[in-house]
């Protein structure tokens, strides 16, 4: 019996049916795709499960029978791949075998499987809370999915919030919020957005969900597809209560087009290995970000309300997605411990700044000691603590040979009697650096030639790491040599057992036409 089917719609289903029949299951029903064709209806559905999710396709075809059969998930993905997307493919079932046909030309054979795969795409009850999804709804999903918890202790957190109030995910650090219309939904759902799920390109259409035996359950159906998944046991966390009141955040800052891109491509440049964080200085029209490396950006923005120049420090990786999800304002209250807010987009993102952990390199974000009174004060000691004064904790790192000879030694926070700390506003984030600054290399101008001893070894483990760099990437553009190759004879192979399969059909052909 054959099955004609549309080669792109045929090829799409595959591709995310795999996702779920991944063939690494214990129970062997969960490897295969089930493929049941209606000649009456002239449609094919093709079927996929595990534990948590059900996922079906239905497809227009050609077909001459009723048929019912399973075949394995992933030897049909690597089986179909085809570089032409358009035209049709027949599925040809004879003799225990599933054949594919492109462009008449043999793709190969798959047995049938001879367990017993019982599973279907379920129905949703007449009682289940069905709402019809707005446009682009899978896309909203797909940006709110960036921001669920990976911690596996944290459940309730995984999926993505879908309530009347719109789309929430939230992590306990980031929350992206985009309000919809969805009135009529009376419960809150936490839906996984699993890969399978993400690799359906068709849009979502409508959503139902039902209560059954202490356990919920949703079906989205789109065009052509159903998705059936359980939902975890619990309620979502408030998220409603954390979000600030923009009144409360009084500065904002605004980007242009071209300096969104030009920060995006900042935040994307930062080596992770030296750190995570970006430290965001502003003052009136302008800002200049920095990284761990001391790389400097500085761009010139709308802001309002700064009064005077301060700073914050935040996740490169919580900044970028700002720029991700389409928002292009920032407000923010550097005097507080408030989450910060991006707006401009669809829906708003908000996030926590950060605070350096390295107590060498915290400055405002560190708590501002309070100065030691000292009994006896002679002008040498008076002379080094005003040089400490003027270059903050940095030169704690290099110090002069005559700070050794006085007893008790002087350490940055040694300050005269009436000291002027020069400190930024206390409870703002400074970025946190690994990298000596020109202030602290040039405060010990009395003895300069340990202060090349001590840089010299730093330059040296620069360059130690730019080799080390350099050989990763050597490794890694063999591995990628050894992968092309690898796939090379993988095809070969392929093409080997097409020929063979070839070679025994005209072997048969022979022995019919001969009558042995």
């Amino acid at each position: 019996m054959k099955i004609t089917v549309p080669k792109n719609a045929f090829l799409e289903a595959i591709t995310s049916l795999a996702k779920v029949a991944t063939g690494k299951s214990a129970i062997q029903s969960f490897n295969f795709i089930k493929i049941k064709a209606d000649s009456s209806k002239q449609t094919m559905s093709m079927t996929a499960a595990d534990f948590d999710q059900i996922m079906c396709f239905d497809l227009q075809t050609h077909v001459e029978g009723n048929l019912d059969v399973a075949v394995s998930g992933q030897q049909l993905k690597t089986l179909v791949k085809s570089p032409k997307k358009d035209g049709e493919m027949i599925l040809a079932v004879t003799d225990g075998f599933l054949e594919i046909i492109d462009d008449e030309r043999s793709l190969g054979q798959l047995p049938l499987t001879d367990e017993e795969v019982s599973f279907s795409s379920p129905e949703a009850p007449k009682d289940a809370e069905t709402i019809v999804l707005p446009a682009n709804f899978s896309a909203f999903v797909a940006d709110a999915s960036l921001c669920v918890s990976k911690d596996p202790t944290r459940v309730q957190v995984h999926g993505v919030c879908i309530c009347k109030d719109g789309i929430t995910a939230t992590d306990g650090r980031e929350l992206y919020h985009v309000a919809l219309p969805m009135e009529g939904l009376n419960s809150e759902l936490s839906v996984i957005y699993t890969p399978a799920l993400a690799s359906i390109k068709r849009p979502w259409r409508s959503i139902s969900s039902w209560l059954e035996e202490d356990r919920r359950f949703v079906i989205i159906r789109g065009d052509g597809f159903s998705y059936f998944a359980k939902i975890s046991n619990g309620k979502y966390p408030n998220w409603r209560n954390v979000i600030p009141d923009e009144k409360d955040l009084d500065i904002s800052i605004q980007f242009a087009d071209p300096q969104c891109l030009h920060l995006k491509e900042f935040l994307q440049s930062i080596d992770q290995r030296i750190g995570e964080y970006v430290e965001l200085a502003f003052e009136q029209n302008q800002i200049t970000a920095t990284d761990a490396a001391n790389r400097k950006l500085v761009l010139h923005v709308e802001t309002d309300g700064v009064k005077e120049a301060s700073s914050v420090s935040m996740k490169a990786e919580f900044l970028g997605r700002m720029f991700k999800l389409g928002h292009n304002k920032l407000l923010l209250a550097p005097s507080e411990q408030k989450p910060m807010k991006a707006t401009g987009g669809k829906g708003f993102y908000i996030f926590m700044g950060a605070i350096p952990d390295n107590p060498k390199n915290q400055s405002a974000t560190a708590p501002v000691q309070e100065p030691k009174t000292v009994e006896k004060e002679n002008p040498a000691q008076t002379v080094i603590a005003e040089k400490t004064v003027e270059n903050p904790p940095q030169t704690k790192e290099i110090a002069s040979p005559e700070t050794t000879k006085i007893k008790p030694p002087v350490q940055s926070h040694t300050t005269p009697k009436n000291p002027v700390i020069n400190h930024q506003e206390k409870g703002v984030p400074k970025m946190q650096t690994t990298i000596p600054t020109q202030t602290a290399i040039t405060s010990s101008q009395s003895n300069p030639e340990k202060t090349e001893a001590e840089i010299n070894p730093i330059e040296e483990a620069n360059k130690y790491l730019d080799l080390i760099r350099d050989d990763i990437k050597n490794i890694n553009e063999g591995f990628q040599l050894a992968a092309r190759k690898l796939k090379e004879a993988l095809l070969q192979q392929r093409q080997k057992e097409r020929q063979y399969f070839d070679a025994v059909k005209k072997l048969e052909r022979i022995r019919q036409a001969s009558g042995f």
